[in-house]
Formats: C-alpha cells, sequence, structure tokens
C-alpha cells in the first residue's frame, strides 16, 4: 500500500501495470479519466477500502467539452453511429441524457477495416467532440468488463497522468484502415503488417548507413587531400 493505493510488484521488484493476469476480471471497476493528460485509469475493488487497486492505464483522447465530474454509465452499443454520420465500436455511454460516450477510434461505417487512421495516430491529444477515445482493445475491455452503472470520474490534473505510467502507441501509416490491438482483425494481417514495418525500418537503417558511409568517405577523402597539399607544398595547385 502505497499512499492509499494497493499496487503489486513483480519478483524482480518492478511495478506491474496491467493487472488482468495477476487478479483476474472483477465484477466491478470504477474509471477514472485524466482529461489534462488523455489518461484513463481503471481501479478495482480492495474490499472494504474501496476501489483503490490500479488496473491498468489507457492513453485516450477527450475534448474541450468533456464534462468534468462523477458519473455512472447508462448503456453500451456494440456499434454505434455518431454525430459526424461515422461509426465506433464498444461504445459505453458515460452518463444520461448526454452524447458523451467512451468509444472507439472512428470508423467510415460498422466494418472494422474502415477505420480512420488519424484518429488513431491522435490518441492522447484533444481532438474529439467530447467523447472519451480509446484503442479497439481497451474499448473492447470497458464495453465487455465494465458492467451498467460503473462510476466514470473526469478530472484534471497536469502534473500526473494517474498511478501508472502514461501509455503510447506506435503511429500507423496514414492508409491503413483497421485498429492493430482490435482482437477482431486476423493475425495473418497484423503478420503482414509488422513485415512490412520491419522492411521499412530495415531500408531506413540502410539508407542512413550508406548515408553516413558516404560522409565518411567524403571526410576521409578531404583529410587525404589536406595531408597532400601540406607534403607536396605550394606545387601542389600546379599538379
Amino acid at each position: 500500500y502505497i499512499d492509499g493505493l494497493k499496487y503489486y510488484f513483480d519478483q524482480q521488484g518492478r511495478l506491474v501495470q496491467d493487472l488482468d493476469s495477476v487478479i483476474g476480471i472483477q465484477s466491478s471497476y470504477v474509471i477514472k479519466i485524466n482529461k489534462l493528460l488523455n489518461c484513463v485509469t481503471v481501479y478495482a475493488k480492495d474490499g472494504e477500502n474501496g476501489y483503490i487497486i490500479p488496473v491498468k492505464a489507457m492513453l485516450c483522447s477527450v475534448g474541450d467539452d468533456t464534462p468534468l465530474g462523477v458519473f455512472h454509465t447508462p448503456e453500451k452499443y456494440r456499434w454505434r453511429l455518431m454525430v459526424n454520420d461515422t461509426y465506433t465500436q464498444y461504445a459505453t455511454r458515460i452518463t444520461a441524457g448526454q452524447g458523451f460516450l467512451i468509444h472507439s477510434i472512428c470508423y467510415d461505417r460498422p466494418d472494422i477495416y474502415t477505420m480512420q487512421s488519424v484518429g488513431y495516430n491522435g490518441l492522447g491529444v484533444v481532438r474529439s467532440l467530447g467523447c472519451v477515445r480509446l484503442t479497439a482493445e481497451n474499448a473492447k475491455w470497458v464495453y465487455d468488463n465494465c458492467p451498467i452503472g460503473t462510476t466514470v470520474e473526469i478530472y484534471e490534473d497536469a502534473s500526473t497522468p494517474g498511478p501508472f505510467d502514461r501509455p503510447t502507441i506506435t503511429p500507423i501509416p496514414e492508409d491503413q484502415t483497421w485498429d492493430p490491438t482490435d482482437p477482431l482483425i486476423s493475425q495473418e494481417l497484423k503478420d503482414q503488417a509488422a513485415q512490412q514495418e520491419a522492411q521499412a525500418q530495415a531500408e531506413l537503417e540502410a539508407q542512413q548507413k550508406a548515408e553516413e558511409e558516404r560522409i565518411a568517405a567524403e571526410k576521409a577523402a578531404a583529410e587525404e587531400e589536406a595531408r597532400r597539399r601540406e607534403e607536396i607544398g605550394p606545387g601542389y595547385d600546379l599538379m
């Protein structure tokens, strides 16, 4: 127990920042969203001590209109049509009577292969109309494991994202139209994308190496010319 929260550490003394495999899926959770740093933390209950066990952190994107306060989720939707005629997966409404949801990145239609990559690559910055955007994996986790009535607290803290490190994502190509975290995407497609990324990285490293070798060769040639100029003296330019 540290500062009122219960943490778990592995045998090497490292903080465990995803407790699903340690404590298992719980019957209820509390979701806290740091609006200023675009970070979601899920908490589990520690008996009579309340919801003081940080379970996992999720990178999110909120909006200027995302409301502050304590709410209780009233509804869920597998796919949800949004106000800008896009769709989202695994949407959980934050509070009754308002349009704010916790959901995936936006899609052109209810099809997991029509995701808008700009939304995925924009996770971690303010860009929604007030909803809380997550990766498909994280939106599905909330949808699957946080029952109707789950408490959602939205607050502001500019100094720390939460009790865990703030997650990061690896940007995807602009023309990629599927979420690499989505468990419904075929492993074959994910493997192909990984191979393409590895190939692109290898090509970049080869280009960088070639450039370094070119610069080194030019430097060596310049040094050799300077040495010969000094050795030959004033007659060097007449050669």
